[in-house]
């Protein structure tokens, strides 16, 4: 399973909606679990970004959760791949 780390910004759409926040992030867990992905972190940050999250599923899924988060128009990501330390040097025994 991939995990996906991602760095997220309300729109002006989802400023002006900010009291739906609480409605969104659980339309966010119905999304994630109708698609197999899991919220291994969902944090509300205070400084350049408003949110840390954590997801964990498919690629497929992961694109999937992502882009139809991103279609409602509330919230712009930044997004990385990440991976556990296990996983991390099980990749550097491969590299030549």
């Amino acid at each position: 399973m991939a995990i996906n780390v991602s760095l997220l910004n309300w729109t002006d759409q989802g400023m002006r909606n900010i009291k739906e926040a609480p409605q969104r992030r659980r339309a966010l867990a119905d999304l994630c679990a109708k698609n197999g992905v899991k919220i291994r972190e969902h944090l509300i940050t205070i400084g350049p970004h408003n949110m840390l999250l954590v997801l964990e599923g498919s690629e497929e899924a992961l694109g999937t959760v992502m882009l139809s988060v991103q279609k409602m128009g509330n919230l712009r990501s930044m997004s990385m791949r990440a991976m556990t330390p296990e996983t991390f040097i099980s990749i550097l025994e491969k590299v030549e």
